[in-house]
This record gives C-alpha cells, structure tokens and sequence, in this order.
C-alpha cells in the first residue's frame, strides 16, 4: 500500500501556526485500518511524502537571530549552480537550525510518531521516500538536513528524490512546482545563472536552486509577521489574537485576495481598526523593502521566459512599496491588479474552475508516460493546497488517466460567495494506492486500486 501526503508545511511557528497533531493520528487510523484482513489486507506500507512536508523560508529565524543580510541564503554572492550564498557553511548550519526548531513541535512529533508506529509487516520494515518541493528544498543542497530527519526515523528507510514513480502502483508523482516558473529553478539556471545551458525541466539541477518564491516567502511575508510582532504586546490578548489571525494569510489562496483580506481582516478586529491598518501598512512595507534589496531578487529580476515577461520584478514591486506610503496604502494596493497578480503568480499558484498549470502539467507527464510504452494510471501532484482530480482518459477496461492533487492538511482560506468575507476550514487530503496483490475483496481485474480521502474540518483550536 502506498501512502501519500502532501504540503503539511510544518514550521517552526515563528510566523505560521502549524497543523494540529490530530491530523496524524487519524492518518495513523486509516493506514491501520487498511492493514487489517477484514478491510484492505495491505501487505507493505510504502508512505510518500510528496513535498512542503517542512517548510524551511516560513520562519522569522534570520531576524530572531539576527543573522547579517549578508549572510542570509539569498544574498551575499550567489552560487552560480544553485543560486544560493556561497558561504556553505554558514546557510547549512542557518537551515540545520531551522530544522532542528521545526521538529521540536508539537506538529512534527505527531507526524513522526505517526511514521514510526507503522507496523513491519511480512514485507518488512516500512519505506519512506521523500520528494521534496519548493519549500523544502534546501534538503537537495545540504545532505545534513536529510541526515537530521533521518536520525527521528531509526530502522526506517528514508529516501530523498526530485520524483517518484512505482510500477507496481502505476503511479507517477512529483511536487508540482516543476510548472510554476517562480518556484522552479529551471528557467532561472538556464538563463541567468549560466546562461545558455541545455538541460531538462526534471534534471536534478534544475531542483537545486534558490527561487523567488523562497525570497518572498521568507522576506516579505514572514518578514512582515516580525515587523508586526516587534509593534503588538506579548500582554495584550486582544494583540496576539490579531497575530494569530494574521498568519492565516499563509493559507490564503487565490494569493491575488492577500490586500483585500488584509484590509478586511483589520477592520474586524475589536480595537481601533486604523490602529491596525496602519501597523499592517507599514510592516508590509519595510518587508517589501527587503524584499527588493535581496542579491536573489534582483538578479531574478533580469530573467525573460519564453511566455512570459518576469523581469518587472523590480517595477511592480517598487509601485507597492510607494503606495504603502499613504494612509491608505493598503486599500489601494487591494484594488492595484498588476500587483496583486504578480504576487499570485509568485507566492502560489491560483485555482480556478478551469485546468491550472499543475494539471496540464500533469497532461503532459501522461503523455511522455504513455510514449515510454509505461501503464501509468495516476500522477500525483501536491503544490497547490487545492485537492482535486481531473479523469483525462478512461478505457473500456476500465484503466484511467488520473490526475490528483493532494492538497494540504493546513487550513485552507478562500473568499466567500459574493465577496462577503472569507471562511476558513482545515483540510486532510490523502491517498492509499493499493497494489494487485492487496484489495481483493469484490476486485474485478487485475491493477491497483486507489482510495482517495478529502476531508474537511470546521473547528478552531486552541492555543
């Protein structure tokens, strides 16, 4: 049986709220339940954790800790290879820290207890392989952090890959941000770290480089949450509540809404709404300073796709940044297209009733799959945090081409009908991909089979 998840996002908490651990307990349910006889008769557990497991850039680390611009991973001299400082050592034990932060969660406990009460079957021990994603991918560059997780894991085989396919399962699966160019190193290092390299969009280089997304992530909006923590009072309840709230805004998608939920989330809060609004503004603001300042940015900002036009970067960006300057900055930005829908493009990848890029990515693995002469029937995506699936083709013996994305296990924040605010509800998106020799019962034919969970959760929790 293979098991996958995707985008749990486990931070240090710093500047985002991690998913509450009962997510993994029940995860831990179901997987035991599919084990049993009388249910699914799973002969090996295989878990695949299809990336943003950790998220490694959402974190105020570099300014609790006071780490020099200088020596922060997206500035200072960039690799040529990665574009990430070259300063190795330094970026290495800067990330080792943040790993060793994130797994002293309550979050990361749970999941990895959930990992090591995995039974050993006849089979053997349990497998795990990892394909890291975007905002994880700092555990390609430095081995370090894959020896770190793996010594939470003793007994347990962990292996670290850019993507993963089983014929066995009949399963293809990737990230997905090999198809958003902003989180994607690909174009980036063939046209600007060394111009004029012929190299694929899967080569294992192409996943070890330092993109925009990480620099935004990182700067902008966990730099905005410091600047904002720096203002609010650690005695104030009604204070760290607006905090609280406001790291919501990582789970916002379409990320297009960020000006709009930011104004309407102030304007609900209990205290003066100006009072807010103006902490808001201005926080926003020294953050996209940063942002703009970074050695990473502003080399991104040179790069020209083949598509599209990226290299405004530094326009659009600098427009923001003026208009925060008035009172009104942020109700003005909220209704500034250009660059609401640069940040969409850059943060995150926006859903919509039609096939976003993920999925006609997805169309086009189908494709090389099928020309390879493979009998692949499903290809898992994470990325996005929308689960979702889009049937491509169905045969009369029933084979399909099956695209699925695993969505997420955090909250999952979207505007409501009529744009009267914004709802909130946690998401448990996962898979159990079952081989021919598991889930015999009232089976007709041979191949795997696949049970798919979306589940939704209304419920707050407490702090």
């Amino acid at each position: 049986m293979l098991v996958i998840f995707s985008d749990t996002h486990l931070s240090d908490e710093t500047t985002s709220r991690n998913v509450n651990g009962s997510a993994f307990e029940l995860l831990g349910k179901q997987i035991a339940a599919a084990l049993s006889p009388e249910h699914k008769n799973a002969r090996r557990v295989d878990l695949l954790l299809l990336g943003d497991i950790f998220d490694l850039v959402r974190t105020s680390y570099w300014h609790d800790q006071r780490i020099p611009d200088k020596d922060r991973p997206w500035n200072g001299k960039l690799d040529s290879a990665t574009g990430v400082n070259a300063a190795h050592d330094k970026v290495e034990s800067q990330f080792l820290d943040i790993v060793e932060r994130i797994l002293a969660t309550d979050a990361s406990r749970a999941m990895i207890k959930m990992i090591k009460g995995l039974p050993t079957l006849e089979s053997g021990r349990p497998t795990v392989t990892y394909v890291v994603g975007n905002h994880d991918r700092y555990f390609h560059s430095f081995p370090a952090l894959q020896a770190s997780l793996r010594r939470q894991l003793p007994g347990i085989a962990v292996e670290f890959k850019t993507s993963y396919r089983s014929d066995a399962y009949q399963v293809l699966a990737r990230h997905g941000h090999e198809w958003d160019h902003h989180n994607h190193g690909w174009q980036f290092l063939r046209k600007v770290l060394q111009p004029g390299l012929v190299l694929d969009r899967f080569d294992p280089a192409a996943y070890m480089v330092q993109c925009l997304g990480d620099v935004l992530t990182a700067e902008l909006l966990s730099g905005m949450f410091y600047r904002l923590r720096q203002e609010l009072s650690d005695d104030s309840a009604v204070d760290q509540e607006f905090l609280r709230g406001v790291h919501e805004l990582n789970n916002l998608r379409p990320f297009l809404a960020v000006f709009e939920w930011l104004a309407w989330f102030s304007e609900k809060q209990p205290a003066p709404q100006n009072m807010y609004l103006d902490l808001l503004r201005q926080a926003l603001r020294d953050a996209l300073a940063a942002t703009l300042d970074s050695r990473l940015a502003r080399l991104w900002d040179t790069l020209k796709t083949d598509l599209l036009v990226y290299g405004d970067l530094t326009d659009q960006l600098a427009r923001a940044h003026s208009l925060l300057r008035h009172k009104k900055g942020l109700r003005l930005l909220a209704g500034f297209k250009p660059v609401a829908n640069f940040l969409a493009a850059t943060v995150g990848l926006d859903t919509s009733d039609d096939l976003d890029d993920c999925a006609t990515g997805a169309m086009d693995d189908f494709a090389s799959e099928e020309k390879s002469g493979r009998s692949t029937q499903y290809v898992f995506y994470g990325h996005t945090h929308e689960a979702r699936q889009e049937c491509f083709r169905r045969t009369r013996q029933g084979r399909v081409q099956l695209y699925i994305n695993t969505g997420t296990f955090l909250p999952f924040v979207e505007r409501a009908r009529g744009s009267l605010g914004f709802w909130t509800a946690h998401r448990l998106t996962f898979a159990l991909v079952h081989a021919d020799d598991e889930d015999r019962r009232d089976r007709r034919g041979p191949g795997p089979t696949l049970d798919l969970w979306n589940g939704i959760r209304c419920k707050q929790y407490a702090t």
